[in-house]
């Protein structure tokens, strides 16, 4: 996406663009920004980093904008190789994206003339779970149908 340096980092292997909007580094810059404190649980200190952005505080909306410019950078490459009509965002970041969708489909319209819309997944932190428990159920079905089939 952007800066130099190794492709990935971090016990977990993390690239670039992850480490920029993961929840850990958003916390990180709400408790940096002091708008939450230290023994905060990582849902409460984006809600309270979200909440001071509503409210206007500067250093609330530094952090937010720059997730809304990092965000919209990554879904307008995704936009002009794939040419979705929709992007989906689900996990952790999927909930936060509903408090910025109007302002991300606007960074997304100034960049580029391919804007898929842009929604938060209604399933939340949950998409994951969820997704993986339909394809297993996928292959089940399919495993079952070509037994089936063989007699």
């Amino acid at each position: 996406m952007d800066g130099p340096g190794p492709e990935r980092q971090g016990p977990l292997g993390f690239g670039h663009l992850e480490r920029r909007l993961a929840i850990p580094y958003l916390v990180e810059r709400a408790r940096a920004a002091h708008l939450a404190g230290p023994t905060a649980d990582d849902q409460a200190a984006l809600g309270a980093l979200f909440t001071a952005a509503r409210e206007g505080r500067p250093e609330a909306s530094a952090v937010v904008d720059e997730v809304i410019e990092r965000l919209a950078r990554a879904l307008t490459n995704v936009a002009v190789i794939l040419a979705p009509q929709a992007i989906v965002l689900g996990g952790p970041v999927g909930a936060l994206v509903q408090h910025i969708v109007p302002q991300l489909a606007g960074r997304l319209r100034a960049l580029s003339p391919i804007v898929p819309e842009v929604r938060a997944s209604r399933l939340g932190d949950r998409a994951g779970l969820v997704g993986a428990a339909a394809l297993a159920a996928m292959h089940a079905k399919a495993s079952i149908l070509e037994r089936f089939e063989r007699g």
